[in-house]
C-alpha cells in the first residue's frame, strides 16, 4: 500500500499509517499516537452525508500533524464535464444541476425531501465550499490537486478550528469584522461567494496574495460566484449595511470594515484611528477615488484628518463623492 503525504510524494505505508477504505471505517486507538500516518476517504465527499461529522470524526481520529486526503468532483469538475459530453446542450444540464442539486437542496422547503430522493449522496460543492468546510473543522490545507474529473485535496490536522461559528449558507450571510474600539462586530452582506469561504480569508491571503492591481483584493479568488462580480460593480452586496447602521455598529460613511487578518496588515497608527470611530458603508477610497492599497490608506489618513477637525460636514462631504462615484461607475465594492 502506498500513501500519499502532504507535500506530494508517494511514499510506502509505514506503520501507524492507514489507508481508510471507506467513510464509515473506524481507526484502531491502539496505534501508536505518535506515528505518523494517513487517512484518505476512497469515496468521494460530494457523496458523503452528513459531511461535517465525518470530518469531525476523521479530525478526532488522527493525531497531532495527522494528514487527512480526500477527493471530490466540484462544481467546476461537473461544469467541465457537461461541455464536453453536451455540447450545445450543456447549459440546461447545468440549469437543472443548479435548481435541483444547489437550490432545492439547500432551501428548507424543499430540503427534506431533497435528502429522502438522493439520500443526500449527491451534494453538488464548489471548490471554495470544500476547502471551507476542511478549515472550519479543524484542518490546514496542504495541497490541491485537479485532474479534471475530480479534486484531491490533502489537509494536516490542525489544533484551531471554527466550530463556535456559524458557517453561513443564506443569501444574506454575516462577517466577522474589527468594529469601533477593536470589538468584532458581524457585518452583513448579500452572498457574492461560495458558502463556507468566510473560513479560508487566511488561507487565500497567504497562497494567492493580493492582485497586482493594488486595490487590496485577493488575486485569482475562486470563492467568488459567477454573478457575484456584477452584484460589487453596482454595490448591491453592500445594501444589507444599512442594518449594521440601525444597530448602531457602523455609520453611513467611515474606514472600510477589515477582517482581523486584514487589519493586521495596516500600519500600527492607523489601526489605532480606526477603532476610534465606527466603520463605515462608504469608505474614504470610494469617495476619494484612491483604490489602490496604498492610495487606500492614504485615503483614510486624509479622512480622518478632516474628520478630527470636523466630524459632520466630513461625513456629508464623503458621502456626497461617494455616492457620486458608485453611480457614474468609477468604482466597485471589494
Amino acid at each position: 500500500m502506498t500513501i500519499e503525504n502532504a507535500f506530494g510524494n508517494v511514499q510506502p505505508a509505514q506503520k501507524g499509517q492507514v489507508k481508510d477504505v471507506g467513510y464509515t471505517r473506524t481507526l484502531l486507538d491502539s496505534l501508536p499516537p505518535a506515528a505518523p500516518y494517513c487517512i484518505e476517504l476512497s469515496e468521494p465527499v460530494n457523496r458523503i452525508p452528513h459531511l461535517n461529522r465525518v470530518l469531525l470524526a476523521k479530525h478526532k481520529q488522527l493525531p497531532e500533524t495527522g494528514i487527512l486526503v480526500i477527493h471530490c468532483v466540484t462544481l467546476d469538475n461537473r461544469r467541465q464535464s457537461m461541455k464536453q459530453h453536451m455540447p450545445g446542450l450543456w447549459i440546461f444540464g447545468w440549469l437543472y444541476l443548479f435548481l435541483v442539486h444547489r437550490i432545492a437542496a439547500k432551501i428548507k422547503p424543499t430540503r427534506s425531501i431533497y435528502e429522502v430522493a438522493t439520500g443526500h449522496r449527491r451534494l453538488v460543492l464548489s471548490k471554495a465550499e470544500i476547502l471551507g468546510r476542511l478549515v472550519y473543522c479543524g484542518f490546514e490545507i496542504e495541497s490541491i490537486v485537479n485532474n479534471g474529473k475530480e479534486h484531491t485535496i490533502t489537509a494536516k490536522k490542525s489544533s484551531k478550528n471554527y466550530l463556535h461559528t456559524k458557517p453561513s449558507y443564506g443569501a444574506i450571510y454575516r462577517m466577522p469584522r474589527v468594529g469601533r474600539y477593536g470589538k468584532t462586530i458581524m457585518v452583513y452582506k448579500i452572498r457574492t461567494m461560495h458558502p463556507y469561504s468566510e473560513y479560508l480569508q487566511d488561507y487565500m491571503i497567504r497562497n494567492h496574495g493580493y492582485d497586482n492591481k493594488g486595490k487590496g483584493k485577493i488575486a485569482n479568488d475562486f470563492r467568488v460566484l459567477s454573478y457575484g462580480a456584477y452584484m460589487r460593480k453596482i454595490w448591491l452586496d453592500e445594501l444589507p449595511q444599512l442594518f449594521n447602521v440601525l444597530k448602531g455598529e457602523m455609520s453611513l460613511v467611515g474606514a472600510r470594515p477589515l477582517s482581523q487578518a486584514r487589519f493586521n496588515q495596516f500600519p500600527e497608527d492607523l489601526q489605532q484611528l480606526r477603532t476610534q470611530y465606527k466603520p463605515g458603508c462608504f469608505p474614504p477610497y470610494v469617495a476619494l477615488l484612491m483604490g489602490d492599497e496604498k492610495s487606500n490608506i492614504k485615503a483614510e489618513r486624509i479622512y480622518f484628518n478632516e474628520k478630527q477637525k470636523s466630524p459632520f460636514y466630513t461625513d456629508i462631504k464623503y458621502l456626497f463623492l461617494a455616492v457620486k462615484n458608485i453611480a457614474f461607475n468609477k468604482i466597485r465594492s471589494a
